[in-house]
């Protein structure tokens, strides 16, 4: 029996390139271990689908959300989810390897949608079937990077964007009209992530009493921000700062 509600898209950027680029073994550690944490955010109004490729699918039914506004904020909720582990990957990392010198490479971008779809239990999974999928899947495939600049973002199709009824939201959103062979010129309203990361990305600072302390220094390093910065989340130069790489 056929459900109507919104189909989400998380889907990973840079996954192709960072895969050609990159050791494959270490690479596909990488990914599963970020997987998991897109799958291990996505909660309620969010029912979780089934993990495609370097993509997860949910789906979340009219009946089970009593405010599209928590929809939107569980959709940013992930993506900051994501960045933090994605940032404290790349800090953690002492190797060199390509894999992981090239973390910084992948992002986040969602795709939402609204109609009816059909669930199919499989194999412990929930898979989603109808033309309101494929047309999901479809619309990954676009150029809102080269078009917008957004290299992170999600993009509420114009009947995910009417089904969330809020209209001053909307209204903030950059629209762009993506076309497919198989759905023709499908309109989109599409939010940058980055903004949103920017203003979250500290909000889950972690402060040790001085009793739990058990090394603490503090230097002062005679350089700009930004090149201090570059040291420390570049994974082939923080080993040499930290004396791990004798080169």
């Amino acid at each position: 029996m056929a459900k109507t509600g919104f189909i989400v898209m998380a889907d990973i950027t840079g996954y192709t390139v960072y895969l050609n680029e990159s050791e494959l073994d270490h690479a596909q550690e990488s990914i599963v271990a970020i997987l998991d944490v897109i799958v291990g955010s996505t909660d309620a109004p969010l029912t979780l689908s089934r993990v495609v490729g370097d993509a997860v699918l949910s789906y979340a039914f009219d009946g089970a959300i009593l405010n599209t506004q928590t929809l939107v904020e569980e959709l940013e909720s992930i993506y900051v989810v994501f960045r933090r582990a994605l940032e404290q990957m790349i800090l953690n990392t002492t190797c060199t390897c390509n894999a992981c010198a090239n973390l910084s490479a992948l992002d986040l971008k969602f795709i939402v949608h609204h109609g009816d779809f059909v669930i199919r239990e499989m194999a412990g999974s929930h898979e989603l079937i109808g033309p309101n999928v494929n047309q999901v899947f479809r619309l990954a495939k676009n150029r809102i990077k080269e078009i917008l600049g957004f290299r992170a973002y999600i993009a509420y199709t114009s009947d995910a964007a009417k089904a969330l009824e809020l209209p001053d939201f909307v209204a903030t959103l950059a629209p762009l009209v993506a076309d497919t062979d198989e759905f023709g010129s499908v309109q989109l309203h599409v939010a940058d992530m980055q903004p949103v990361w920017e203003r979250r990305r500290h909000e889950s600072i972690v402060t040790l009493p001085d009793s739990d302390v058990w090394l603490s220094f503090v230097r002062d390093i005679h350089a700009p921000v930004g090149v201090v910065w570059d040291h420390l989340t570049d994974p082939a130069k923080r080993s040499r700062l930290f004396a791990s790489d004798p080169a």
